[in-house]
């Protein structure tokens, strides 16, 4: 097998291996012989964001030799890392990227232009592959998101329908709901696109299970949204 070590070409071929992991939004992505889901991985601009392999395409012991992170339309590579050799940062990318926890990139002072598609290529000393596949994209967004509608207290009686709303921009985030500050698990409660549905029984017993103060919650990378409490309570 012919080694890392001995090949100067940036794209090495034949027997040398290279391992992919695509970041980008799509509704699949092949990445060799593993198709993985999507992620979205968004930054403020102006701030920093840390790009991972995840999960770790090598080990805490793999011999990495050569790291390369690339971003769709840039024939270039934005980061080239070589052992022994001096690191090579892509156009507008200079003074910009970094190699953190031995395969990720940091990337600082954040520009619209960085949004998009990126890979992360890893060979070890030996050409061995490191199989990954998983995919992100990057979004840069001006501002921090906020809740463009917030769900509000309901009295109702035994049998009737209570139906919350909350909304954030921007769009789309995933919104997750609340009940008396744990995840909504209550009999008869459904939740679908910034809604939750609580539809009360004439059993006391059941409602006693939906009354409560309930929270819509949104995550934003490092950041939790939690909208304003709306009580429900259930007439006797």
């Amino acid at each position: 097998m012919k080694s890392a070590e001995k090949d100067d070409r940036l794209w090495p071929t034949g027997t040398l291996s290279l391992v992919t992991c695509c970041l980008v939004l799509v509704a699949d992505c092949i990445c060799g012989d593993h198709q993985e889901i999507a992620r979205t991985q968004r930054v403020l601009l102006g701030h920093s964001i840390q790009l991972d392999c995840y999960p770790p395409v090598v080990s805490p012991d793999t011999d990495v030799f050569i790291v390369q992170w690339k971003k769709q339309g840039i024939p270039s590579p934005v980061y080239l890392w070589r052992r022994g050799q001096a690191d090579r940062e892509g156009r507008g990318f200079e003074g910009r990227v970094a190699l953190v926890s031995k395969t990720s990139l940091s990337v600082v002072d954040v520009r619209r232009t960085d949004e998009g598609l990126y890979e992360c290529q890893v060979w070890d000393v030996n050409g061995h592959p490191h199989v990954n596949g998983t995919t992100i994209k990057v979004n840069v967004v001006d501002v921090l998101p906020k809740f463009t509608n917030q769900p509000r207290d309901f009295l109702i009686a035994p049998g009737e329908t209570a139906e919350f709303q909350c909304s954030v921009e921007p769009n789309p985030l995933a919104i997750r709901w609340l009940l008396d500050g744990r995840p909504v698990r209550a009999p008869d409660v459904t939740a679908m696109d910034g809604r939750l549905l609580v539809k009360t029984n004439p059993d006391p017993m059941i409602n006693q299970l939906q009354q409560g103060e309930y929270r819509c919650v949104v995550e934003w990378e490092s950041a939790v949204l939690v909208s304003n409490p709306a009580n429900l309570t259930i007439a006797r």
